[in-house]
């Protein structure tokens, strides 16, 4: 007659265990959460050179001046280039050193719309991860920012040559979209460029729009302070599209590590673009996280 009274000790102890197990891995999952929604800024770097002008200098000069912003403080971000730019002899030395670095992500500038071909982005894609010094790690290229929009029979293209991420600087897909999203019937993501309201006009935190728009250094300084307080106040990350022959020199260059220094200070996680794609993946449900 003792048997049962000792099962029930048994029952509550397993009962207890399994609460506490829960309880561990729930937390845990909260914890994973809260990482998660700390306050992150992906600075994206389109190292390419203008229509006109001297390009080697905005290449080159101007890069380096972002990067000696961006390097010193060990910052992540990920830089944009195009296989035509890769592959210039004149250039190719750089972005291999470029590329060779730990906190640089390489992605890539390519065609959209019409001009869309496997073959021709599968040529680019390699000449860019083409750029790196023998006996170290190859660098996968994952992310694209087409020059024109891209549509739905375009998806398996870039699915199809192992391309994880779309950056949609306002021009394609993400009207109302602040964070990485996965398009529907595919594993791609798209990223779109943080941007915000001003005078009932969105504007996209990219130097090419603020330049599109006659801003001073200051207003673009503004501009971009003023999206870094509206995403850490929502929780949401921010996305932000630098590009070499506009933020390399003058008073966006001075703008630029005003705002890097600024999010430095207020606990801003400098991330990759895929670093951030990770942490847009949704979270374990409780039940899930009962199971780990």
């Amino acid at each position: 007659m003792r048997i049962l009274p000792a099962l029930l000790v048994a029952l509550l102890l397993i009962s207890g265990a399994v609460s506490q197990n829960v309880s561990e891995n729930v937390s845990a999952a909260n914890e994973s959460v809260s990482v998660a929604q700390n306050a992150q800024l992906a600075l994206i770097l389109d190292i390419t050179a203008p229509p006109e002008g001297d390009g080697r200098e905005y290449v080159i000069n101007y890069t380096t001046e972002i990067l000696n912003i961006l390097d010193p403080r060990e910052i992540n971000f990920t830089v944009l280039t195009t296989g035509d730019l890769a592959a210039d002899n004149e250039y190719t030395l750089f972005i291999t050193r470029v590329g060779a670095r730990a906190n640089h992500e390489m992605a890539m500038n390519g065609p959209g719309g019409g001009n869309l071909s496997m073959g021709d982005i599968r040529k680019a894609k390699r000449e860019v991860e083409n750029c790196y010094i023998c006996g170290t790690e190859k660098k996968s290229v994952t992310g694209y920012r087409p020059s024109e929009k891209i549509n739905e029979s375009d998806f398996a293209i870039f699915e199809g040559l192992g391309i994880r991420y779309i950056i949609d600087d306002g021009m394609y897909f993400s009207t109302n979209a602040s964070r990485p999203y996965i398009l529907d019937n595919t594993t791609l993501y798209v990223v779109p460029v943080t941007a915000i309201t001003s005078d009932s006009e969105t504007i996209v935190l990219s130097d090419r729009r603020a330049v599109g728009m006659n801003m001073s250094g200051d207003e673009w300084y503004s501009l971009l302070s003023r999206g870094m307080d509206d995403a850490m106040s929502r929780g949401e990350p921010v996305v932000v599209l630098i590009t070499s022959y506009i933020s390399g020199s003058g008073d966006y260059l001075g703008a630029l590590e005003m705002f890097v220094n600024d999010a430095s200070e207020r606990g801003m996680s400098f991330v990759k673009v895929s670093d951030l794609l990770e942490q847009s993946k949704p979270a374990p449900t409780l039940m899930a996280a009962a199971l780990l």
